[in-house]
């Protein structure tokens, strides 16, 4: 009995008609594909590079911060406002010479490393109007002034501390006796 199909491929068929838009595309597409995914790369990489907004978060500030704001921080903890007028304007003296070496210390960093954290300068800005504002309560505590210490306050109307405690987000927290400087007579033991 004869086979049913033929020993030979019978239907064979013409390749099909591709058009001259298809192969453009076959061409351009992937060109279009590295591109995109390069592009993506390039976007990434800046954006990792960049400052996340509001923050201190290059590392190499944020070592100098933490260190500089450790040693302010103990000293000023140390030193207790209490006493006559000339004793409790001597001793806020003695607080404000531990924010200004914190300052000064943070100032040491290059200026290339200070910029390239876009907030810290915004930031020790914000020390220094609050130191400013504690050194002339103390002169006026030296005086005999006994009225309380008004911090100054953020152009939002909040407390200048609490933006800068947002800006550090861990790594300086402005200690509360150089907000309210009687701040350990309210805790009860």
């Amino acid at each position: 009995m004869p086979s049913y199909l033929p020993d030979e491929d019978v239907w064979r068929y013409a390749p099909a008609p591709v058009g001259r838009g298809w192969r453009r595309l076959a061409v351009v597409g992937p060109l279009v594909a590295v591109l995109v995914a390069a592009g993506a790369v390039g976007v990434a990489l800046q954006a990792r590079s960049q400052d996340t907004r509001g923050t201190l978060d290059d590392p190499r500030v944020t070592r100098m911060v933490a260190q500089a704001c450790g040693i302010m921080t103990s000293a000023v903890a140390q030193v207790r406002v209490d006493g006559p007028a000339r004793l409790r304007g001597a001793q806020l003296a003695d607080q404000n010479l531990e924010v200004r070496r914190m300052i000064d210390r943070v100032r040491t960093l290059s200026p290339a490393v200070r910029r390239a954290d876009r907030p810290l300068e915004a930031w020790l800005a914000d020390w220094e109007t609050l130191l400013a504002a504690r050194e002339q309560y103390a002169r006026q505590v030296s005086g005999g002034f006994r009225g309380d210490f008004r911090p100054p306050t953020a152009p939002d109307g909040s407390g200048l501390e609490q933006r800068m405690d947002r800006a550090a987000q861990g790594t300086c927290q402005v200690p509360a006796t150089l907000v309210d400087p009687f701040a350990y007579q309210d805790v009860s033991v």
